[in-house]
């Protein structure tokens, strides 16, 4: 399976990790010293855990900057980008994820699952599933701690994988994650 995992900040980085030793991923961020770390096989979060899977095991793991790389042929697209909360409004901010799926719309010649990992309000997946018809959506949140983030995915409580009308896909997905996850549920 080729995986592109979109931004290497905590959820991102541990899922492009666990990920890719199973399957094909690249992990795509805007920022180069994070890139720069996963390819030196480094966490780009300070992670100890990260860093000795990084460093002991066979990985098929690379980064890049580059949108044209990252979005050749993936199967799964996981958009880990952040959403910032207004703390004025308190609405959530999803214009990130909207630019990676503007990015997907440019650079991508395969139409792959998009997951979102992203926290994202009420009705964003139906909104943009709506908006992007040719993609099928999947909303997979997360329950992770800051400090525990690899320990969290590598044993997660639950996992959670939400769909409206793409069951098919979305217990796909949930099988791509516990093969590559210790879980024992």
């Amino acid at each position: 399976m080729n995986i592109t995992v979109v931004g290497l900040g905590y959820v991102g980085s541990a899922y492009a990790v666990v990920l890719s030793r199973k399957h094909n991923v690249v992990a795509f961020d805007i920022n180069e010293e994070r890139v720069d770390l996963i390819n030196q096989r480094f966490s780009p979060i300070g992670n100890n855990m990260m860093d000795e899977i990084l460093y002991n095991e066979t990985l098929r793991l690379t980064a890049t900057t580059h949108p044209e790389n990252a979005f050749e042929n993936p199967d799964y697209v996981l958009i880990a980008v952040n959403t910032n909360l207004d703390e004025t409004t308190g609405v959530l901010d999803t214009s990130s994820i909207e630019n990676v799926m503007c990015t997907i719309v440019e650079h991508c010649k395969t139409q792959p699952t998009i997951v979102l990992k992203s926290t994202v309000p009420t009705g964003f997946t139906d909104s943009i599933q709506e908006k992007y018809p040719q993609y099928t959506f999947l909303f997979s949140p997360e329950f992770l701690r800051e400090k525990k983030v690899m320990e969290d995915v590598m044993h997660p409580s639950r996992i959670i994988v939400g769909h409206t009308s793409h069951e098919k896909e979305a217990q796909a997905f949930l099988d791509i994650q516990k093969e590559c996850l210790e879980y024992d549920n």
